[in-house]
């Protein structure tokens, strides 16, 4: 049985990034304990440019809330094509009581599906690699 090993390498890959993100999502939902009710204050936007020379807007939400004593205002870790949330919009957030500028919006599970696809793509194309001349 021959293997595609450039196939496998992807695929690998891949798989590995998968890993990354679902390790990294758990942590972070293991460690942000703390809950907070936060309003959404604006939006961080970023413009994205892909191998076709199409741009994409991708929005990040600004969160404004208070947690240990202190007020925040910080930009979420995860970024859409679109505005999920109204500006003035109420959030739960779930934030690390040891470090409260380190959050994630209560529900959302976006990263960890991410990663939970590229995992198994990751292994679908591991497989291919057994079967691509």
């Amino acid at each position: 049985m021959d293997i595609n090993t450039p196939v496998l390498l992807i695929g690998l890959a891949f798989l590995a990034a998968g890993i990354l993100l679902i390790v990294k999502q758990l942590k972070s939902m293991k460690n942000n304990t703390a809950s907070v009710m936060a309003k959404v204050s604006g939006y961080h936007t970023e413009m994205r440019h892909d191998s076709d020379g199409r741009n994409t807007v991708v929005y990040y939400p600004v969160m404004r809330y208070y947690a240990s004593g202190k007020w925040y205002e910080k930009k979420s870790s995860v970024g859409r094509g679109s505005q999920k949330y109204g500006i003035g919009e109420r959030v739960e957030l779930l934030y690390d009581p040891q470090r409260p500028e380190e959050f994630i919006i209560a529900g959302d599970k976006a990263m960890l599906i991410l990663g939970i696809i590229a995992a198994l793509l990751g292994i679908g194309v591991c497989v291919l690699s057994f079967f691509a001349k």
